[in-house]
Formats: C-alpha cells, sequence, structure tokens
C-alpha cells in the first residue's frame, strides 16, 4: 500500500515532492477513497444482515406453521404450508426475484421438522470490489410437544349414550385425539395414554389384584380372574374416594355386585352378566359395570381396541367423580396402576380430558319392563352404585340421605374435590359437556374443574364433540421453535 501511495504521490503530484504539505494532500485523498469504500461496504452488509433477520423470522413461522399442522398431513403438503408462509412473510429472492426455495427434512415420525433457506443479496457498493453478492442463509427445528406426555381420557358410557348413537361419536373422538398424538407412530417413546370408561362405577379389571382383599362376589368367590365378577368396584370412605392415596392408607376397594331384588331379579340360571343393551330390561348382580379401563400404555394399538370395545350400559346412573378419581390413579407413579412418571419428574406432562353426556346422578327405575323382569321397588329409593344402594349401609354413611336431589349436590362436590385435588398435582384438566340437554349449572361445575375457562369445551352436537377432541389434541400437540 505505501508503495502505490508513494507511486501515486509521484505520478499525481510530482512537483510538489518537495513539499511536505502536497504529499499530505494526497495521503489525506487516497485515504478518503479507501474510507468511502468501507463505508458503502458497511451499507451493504449491513443490508445482508437485515436480510438474514427477515429470513429467520419467516422460517420461523414457516416452521411453526407445518408444525401446527393436523398429523396424518403428508409431507409434500406440509411443505406446502411451510412454503406458503415463507412466500407471504419474506417474499421473493432479491436476486432471482423468485420465490426462496423452502429445504424441509423429518424425523421419522415427524415429530421433528427441520428447514432452512438461503438467498442472495446482490451488492451495491462492493461490486467496485468485485463482490456481486452477498449469500446469507437461515436454519429453523420445531419439535412437537406431546413428546413426555401422559394423559387421562375419562369418558362417558352411560345409557343414555345410545341416544343417536352418541357412543359412537365417543368412540370416533376419542380415536381422533389418539391418532392425532402418536401422528404417524405405532408405538411412541415420550407418549402414554390411559383410558377410563365410567358409568356409576368404574371397572377396574386390569389391576383388580390389586384394589381388593376380600371376594364376595355371589357367581364366584376364588378368583379375581374370573368371567362372572367383571371388575368394577365399591369406593372407600370418603375422603379416599376422590384421592389417590395407598391401600396401607385408605384401605382397599370391595367387589361391585347387585343384589338380586325386585328391580334386578336374577338368578345364576339367568343372567345377563356382561350385556348392554338398550332397554333397562337387563339383569344380574355386574349391571351398571362398564368396559374396563386401559392403563397407560404407548402402544397405538392397544387404544384403538379399547375404544373401539366401548359402549354404554344402562341403569344405575352418572358419577363422573368416580371416573375422575381413577382418571387420577392412573396417572400416579404408585399402585394400584405404576405406569405413571412421578409427579414432580419435570419432564413429563400430566394432562386428563373428562367427557360426560349430563349431570351426576343416581338413576332409580321407574318403568315396569314388559317381562316384568325389573319390577320397580318402592322399598328402595335408587339403582345400585360405585357407592352401593343410596339407602345401603356405606350409602348412608357417605350421603346421610336418601333424598337424589341431595346426592347429586354431593356428587357434585365430590367431582371438584377430584378436580382439586388433580390441580394441585399440576395436572391439566380439559372438561367436555356433549349434547345440549345439561343444566346450567352442570355446565358451571365442569368449567371451574378445567385448568382455565380455555379448556372448557360445550359441544352441543356429535360434530362439536369431535371438533372440541380435535382442539384439545392439537393444543396438547403445542409447538416450540428448538433451534
Amino acid at each position: 500500500m505505501r508503495r502505490i501511495i508513494r507511486y501515486l504521490g509521484r505520478r499525481i503530484g510530482g512537483r510538489l515532492q518537495s513539499d511536505d504539505r502536497g504529499f499530505v494532500v494526497v495521503w489525506f485523498a487516497l485515504f478518503s477513497v479507501v474510507i468511502m469504500g468501507m463505508a458503502a461496504m458497511s451499507i451493504d452488509v449491513g443490508l445482508a444482515y437485515y436480510t438474514r433477520n427477515r429470513l429467520s423470522q419467516a422460517l420461523d413461522a414457516a416452521a411453526l406453521a407445518m408444525g401446527a399442522a393436523p398429523w396424518g398431513t403428508s409431507q409434500d403438503q406440509l411443505k406446502q404450508i411451510g412454503q406458503n408462509y415463507l412466500n407471504q412473510n419474506f417474499g421473493n429472492d432479491p436476486a432471482t426475484d423468485k420465490p426462496v426455495p423452502l429445504q424441509a427434512s423429518f424425523s421419522q415420525d415427524q415429530n421433528t421438522i427441520s428447514l432452512s433457506a438461503a438467498v442472495a443479496v446482490p451488492s451495491s457498493f462492493a461490486q467496485v470490489l468485485g463482490v456481486a453478492s452477498f449469500p446469507v442463509g437461515t436454519s429453523s427445528e420445531v419439535k412437537r410437544q406431546t413428546q413426555r406426555l401422559e394423559l387421562s381420557m375419562v369418558l362417558d358410557n352411560t345409557g343414555s349414550m345410545w341416544s343417536n348413537d352418541n357412543i359412537q361419536a365417543v368412540r370416533d373422538s376419542a380415536g381422533l385425539m389418539v391418532d392425532i398424538l402418536f401422528g404417524g407412530s405405532d408405538v411412541h417413546p415420550n407418549l402414554k395414554i390411559g383410558i377410563v370408561p365410567y358409568s356409576v362405577a368404574v371397572n377396574v379389571a386390569p389391576v383388580a389384584n390389586q384394589v381388593v382383599s376380600k371376594f364376595d362376589h355371589p357367581l364366584d368367590t376364588s378368583s379375581i380372574n374370573t368371567k362372572n365378577w367383571k371388575g368394577c368396584v365399591i369406593e372407600r370412605a370418603p375422603p379416599n374416594d376422590v384421592q389417590d392415596t395407598s391401600t396401607a392408607a385408605g384401605g382397599y376397594w370391595t367387589q361391585y355386585w347387585w343384589p338380586s331384588s325386585k328391580d334386578n331379579n336374577w338368578s345364576n340360571s339367568s343372567i345377563d352378566n356382561n350385556t348392554q343393551k338398550l332397554q333397562n330390561d337387563v339383569h344380574g348382580p355386574n349391571i351398571g359395570c362398564p368396559t374396563p379401563v386401559t392403563p397407560l400404555t404407548n402402544v397405538k394399538q392397544t387404544l384403538t381396541t379399547a375404544i373401539n370395545a366401548m359402549t354404554a350400559w344402562n341403569r344405575g346412573g352418572t358419577m363422573s367423580n368416580v371416573g375422575m378419581a381413577w382418571g387420577l390413579r392412573m396417572l400416579s407413579p404408585e399402585p394400584p396402576f405404576a405406569e405413571g412418571a412421578a409427579w414432580d419428574d419435570p419432564v413429563w406432562k400430566k394432562a386428563v380430558v373428562l367427557m360426560t353426556d349430563g349431570d351426576n346422578l343416581l338413576f332409580k327405575l321407574t318403568n315396569t319392563s314388559k317381562n316384568n323382569i325389573n319390577q320397580e321397588d318402592k322399598s328402595v329409593s335408587s339403582d345400585w352404585s360405585a357407592y352401593g344402594r343410596i339407602e345401603s349401609p356405606f350409602a348412608q354413611s357417605v350421603f346421610k340421605t336418601t333424598n337424589l336431589g341431595t346426592v347429586k349436590t354431593m356428587l357434585d362436590n365430590k367431582l371438584t374435590s377430584v378436580c382439586q385435588a388433580m390441580k394441585a398435582k399440576n395436572i391439566i384438566i380439559y372438561t367436555v359437556v356433549f349434547t345440549s340437554g345439561i343444566s346450567a349449572q352442570t355446565k358451571q361445575i365442569y368449567r371451574d374443574c378445567a385448568s382455565d375457562p380455555g379448556k372448557f369445551f360445550d359441544a352441543p352436537s356429535q360434530d362439536d364433540l369431535k371438533a372440541s377432541f380435535n382442539s384439545i389434541a392439537n393444543e396438547l400437540s403445542r409447538l416450540r421453535i428448538s433451534r
């Protein structure tokens, strides 16, 4: 550089070589050119950095849009979604005036979507230095938050679900949720879902050996693994009926069976033991006992089979508080279910979806069967339940009334207690009321049960039910920018 300057100095200011002031002028002129060139080039570099920031923000938006698409969307469709967002938020490549090509790759289960994009920013001032453009690129990665999730689906399987084949809508909605959460995976290493069908009781046959210590079912008292006792249980005494306490602290459950009587006249030779019907003229010790629970599992087919096996069960009533109590226990790391992660495990999130199509109540048969199988017995005040009959000794110790209206209020209060116990353990609660026949008071109870008002869904129709489950599943699949 010094040689060049001296050469230029001699050519331009030969007559000033003996004049120091002339040499200074030449030096100043030359350095001014260099400084102005550097300043001009900094403008080009700054424009390149600005363009990269815009591209990065547009790519993040594209990644989030792709990740928010429903599970099952093809990779080509996902890439087109991302390309549309990139075009909208960034525009064309400055060098070609054409859309910026989006490069995308997917993990095998589509839980991770990796994106990259690059453009060339034409230079203005730097061209005098031979720099025609500045290449800039960026990348983004999005992950679905279904990883590390344990979910209990507590689903109403009461007899009213026969109406309009609403039970099929429940199957479809629950199956949709499983499809969305599992995505393309048949076995998901970071997702566990359990199913709790409920009516007036819960069938815990898969863990019955751990919850029942005394067997007094009239058809089989020798073994829990029997075709005669389905697996429903009578709840424990309060407050353990709404809590996740060990058998050491809260005691065991007892076998559920409905004694033979006028409103359920059965004998060993004439029993609809495991049969569900559209009418109320079923009879046997297991009336009202629904399909068994499915403990937390990461196998999609196990859940699909369990959901398809659900059906509606007449008689008894609706006790969502009992269903929720078993939904809580299913998420527990302690027996009788032990599949759940530790309560304080920071990696796993726990959630519950509770669905009902009616108010909490104990049912009482008020019409006689054409076959006179179930004549109303005016000496009794209710059907059988997870607390027995309302006038039975155990139910009286719990409710201290035979007024079914008062019992309804107490069941609502028990549901509230379970919801509070779940929130204390940081379980995310979603609630769904299905059909339009639910009272405003019950809707408020379910709204209060949810973790926040946005997690309460009012679904008056079958389409609304599916839309609600779809929204919940996609929220559970919330996204985060990971890189």
